[in-house]
């Protein structure tokens, strides 16, 4: 488990506990996009819209797990401009390094640990979630840290901790405290609606 600082959204927890069970969830405000058995859910948390109710709703599955891309030219790495301050609390062994490059037209500088586990997620869930959902429906934190997972960098295993702009991971990724499941007290809601092709 991973919680990510992401201005304007106060903070994303990022859970992983394998391919088909992961959820992002804001720290404030808006709906869990949770992952169960390859399906994707809205966990709504109660409020005066929903007369104090919450809801799960079902609004697609996960794209196939594609193939890792083949070999393609390393993205350079420079030494990070992170104070030591501003990386407190990550407590990585491998050396922390800055990426500058361009994601969705932009110039962006990332910043990236050689960590297996958590680049492995990252780049799993950019692939089949990112691919297969309108991230709209995630909100505006969750869709703005994924845009960050760039999949030239998690693919060969590095993770994604920090990009320009303010998103920082808070603390190193800790194990997760239960499995990922639905809320037993929900009815799910099928709120899939067809793509046109």
């Amino acid at each position: 488990m991973a919680t990510f600082q992401v201005p304007g959204a106060l903070g994303v927890a990022f859970a992983f506990q394998d391919a088909d069970h992961f959820s992002l969830t804001p720290t404030v405000g808006s709906a869990t996009t949770l992952v169960v058995a390859r399906r994707i859910y809205l966990h709504v948390p109660p409020s005066l819209a929903n007369a104090g109710r919450g809801q799960l709703l079902w609004v697609g599955d996960l794209a196939r797990i594609p193939a890792r891309d083949g070999p393609r030219p390393a993205l350079p790495l420079h030494a990070t401009r992170l104070t030591p301050a501003e990386r407190a609390g990550w407590q990585f062994a491998s050396p922390v390094h800055d990426v500058d490059t361009v994601l969705a037209g932009q110039p962006v500088r990332l910043t990236v640990v050689r960590d297996e586990r958590l680049a492995t997620a990252q780049w799993l869930v950019d692939r089949t979630l990112r691919a297969a959902m309108e991230m709209s429906l995630c909100g505006d934190g969750i869709s703005r840290l994924l845009e960050t997972w760039d999949p030239r960098l998690t693919g060969p295993g590095h993770a994604v901790v920090a990009a320009s702009g303010g998103i920082r991971l808070q603390a190193a990724p800790a194990a997760l405290p239960a499995r990922i499941a639905l809320p037993p007290d929900l009815r799910v809601e099928d709120y899939r609606v067809a793509r046109r092709a």
